[in-house]
Order: C-alpha cells, then sequence, then structure tokens
C-alpha cells in the first residue's frame, strides 16, 4: 500500500519490532491536535502555580506542586509575583490561599529565617488588604490578625496591626474584655500608655456610657489617622464612624426641642462629615426649618407626617 492510498480519517496499522506483531499509530489531524493540546495545557499548569488547583488542606496523598512550594522559596516567590499580577478576584483569593497555608505548615521550623518571616508578612499583608477591599471582616481578624499576632511579631509590634486588632476586637467583634487583654498584655507600660486612647474608644464604643461626642474626640485629638491609617480605615470602611453619628443623633433628639443644623455637626459630630444616610433620615423625620439667616434648624418635636412629606415633594422645584 503506498502512502497515497492510507485514509487519513482512520489509524493505521504498521508493523511493530517484533515480527508478526502490529502497533497503532493516531495519525489523524484530530488525535494530533488534543494531544498537543493536552501536552501544552499540562506544561502551562506546570509553570502556572496559580492555576493550580491544589490546596494543602483539601490534599490527601502526594502533591509535587504543593510540595515544591513547601521546599523551594523561589517557587513561593513566584507565585507571589503571578498573584500580585492578576486581576481575577478568584485567582488572586485561592493564590493568597494556596500560600498562607503553605507558610502555615512551614513556619514551626522557619522562625528564624529572616527572609521566610518577610515574605510571609508580604503576603499576609495582601491578604489584609485583599479582605479589606471585600469587607470581609471575619476573615480580616480570624485569618489575618490572628496570624500576625501569633507570627509575625514585628509587624504586630511596629506597623500598626496590634491597633487595628485591638479595635477590631471591640468594634467589629464587640468583644471588650478580649480587646482591653490584648492592649494590657503586653510588657511595656510605655507602650500601654502610647495605646491608652484606643482602649478609650473601645470602651466608649462597646460599654455606651459615655456620650459619643466623646468618641469622636478622641478619634481626633490621637491623630489615629496620621499615627495609623489602616486602624482608622477599619472605623471608617466598616461603618463604625456612621454608627456613632446614629447614636449622637438620637441622643440629640430627645435631649432637645429644636437644635441648629450647623450647632449638631459642630459639637455633636466635632465636624466629621455628616453621612449622607443620616442626613436623609434626619430630612425625612423632622422638620427642617430654614433661617433668614441661612442656618437651618432641627425641629426635634415635629415629625413629618407622610401628609407632610407629600407636600414637601410637591413644592419641590421641578428639574429641566
Amino acid at each position: 500500500m503506498c502512502d497515497a492510498e492510507i485514509n487519513n480519517n482512520k489509524p493505521y496499522k504498521t508493523k511493530g519490532n517484533l515480527p508478526g506483531t502490529y502497533q497503532l499509530t493516531m495519525s489523524t489531524p484530530m488525535e494530533r491536535r488534543k494531544l498537543k493540546f493536552s501536552t501544552a495545557k499540562r506544561d502551562e499548569i506546570q509553570n502556572n502555580l496559580l492555576k493550580d488547583a491544589a490546596l494543602l488542606s483539601r490534599s490527601q496523598g502526594t502533591n509535587t506542586q504543593l510540595e515544591s512550594l513547601k521546599t523551594d522559596h523561589k517557587k513561593r516567590e513566584q507565585l507571589l509575583r503571578q498573584i500580585k499580577n492578576e486581576t481575577n478576584d478568584s485567582n488572586i483569593e485561592h493564590g493568597l490561599r494556596k500560600l498562607r497555608e503553605i507558610i502555615v505548615s512551614i513556619i514551626p521550623g522557619s522562625r528564624n529565617d529572616k527572609r521566610f518571616l518577610s515574605f510571609a508578612e508580604d503576603v499576609y499583608i495582601m491578604s489584609y488588604e485583599f479582605f479589606f477591599k471585600r469587607k470581609e471582616w471575619g476573615k480580616l481578624g480570624g485569618i489575618v490578625l490572628e496570624f500576625f499576632k501569633d507570627n509575625l511579631l514585628d509587624a504586630y509590634y511596629n506597623k500598626g496591626f496590634l491597633q487595628v486588632y485591638v479595635l477590631y476586637l471591640s468594634h467589629i467583634e464587640n468583644n471588650l474584655t478580649k480587646s482591653m487583654e490584648e492592649l494590657l498584655r503586653i510588657n511595656s507600660n510605655e507602650l500601654i500608655d502610647e495605646n491608652r486612647y484606643i482602649l478609650d474608644l473601645s470602651v466608649i464604643y462597646c460599654r455606651k456610657t459615655q456620650s459619643p461626642r466623646n468618641w469622636f474626640r478622641i478619634l481626633q485629638e490621637s491623630q489615629l489617622q496620621k499615627r495609623y491609617g489602616r486602624a482608622y480605615q477599619l472605623i471608617v470602611d466598616s461603618g463604625k464612624v456612621n454608627e456613632m453619628q446614629e447614636r449622637s443623633y438620637k441622643i440629640a433628639s430627645v435631649s432637645y426641642n429644636q437644635l441648629g443644623m450647623e450647632t449638631f455637626e459642630q459639637q455633636w459630630l466635632l465636624q466629621i462629615p455628616m453621612s449622607t444616610h443620616l442626613r436623609k433620615g434626619i430630612a425625612s423625620t423632622f422638620v427642617i426649618r430654614e433661617n433668614k439667616d441661612g442656618t437651618s434648624t432641627i425641629m426635634f418635636k415635629q415629625r413629618i407626617s407622610k401628609t407632610n412629606m407629600n407636600q414637601i415633594n410637591s413644592q419641590a422645584p421641578l428639574s429641566n
């Protein structure tokens, strides 16, 4: 049979190495493409650690990729670079989890390895930023801040994560006891004194025994935003500033018959910008009297009924 007579749509037989034996050879274009794709895909996954779906916590046997990450620091750095260049949140989350599990598994024997500890710090800071962006407060505290506290002490005490954790315990978990214990267990009276205002913020927030204005005063006077940006941003992004403004509003509404809006903002909120939600809530609950001097007064004894609200809406100027 000549080559021209070979049917290209079927596999053909060629003689094997032994007399009277045959060897099956795949010759169709589709089969060759599948083989080429399979090999290329395997090589791509091997070279891209981020695409490997394996996790140490789910691995039931030996996994070459995971073992290489445990023993080869360059492999770990390679994966972190891939994560930093990734734009898909699911891939980023998977990659960071993979690295965190590797770090947890080997840190007991690597506590004196400065290069490894620096790498672990980078991974956990990136994890912090990832969970913060997604407002996953439980993971932020339970996975990241707990690890900083127990394993990355330099960053915990010198890069503001102590302050973040203390405020997290009091303001997110509402656990004042644990928050106080965490701050007071520090073996440094000087450090405790420096962070006394963190404790004051926590006590006012959890116990509700002082005016919210004191909380705002401490927040401003302590310069928390300048000194510990992450801690301040946690308070803001988790909605605690808005919550304390709501508390101020509720106290003022039962303490006064009427109160100037500017007075409320300056003396009660200490000029911290009022949330849009609160401003709309006041306007939809109480009559706001506009004064001749351009100021406005909240009339706490004049609630807006549905009828009044409809009248106000009907009197609003029409937009062009």
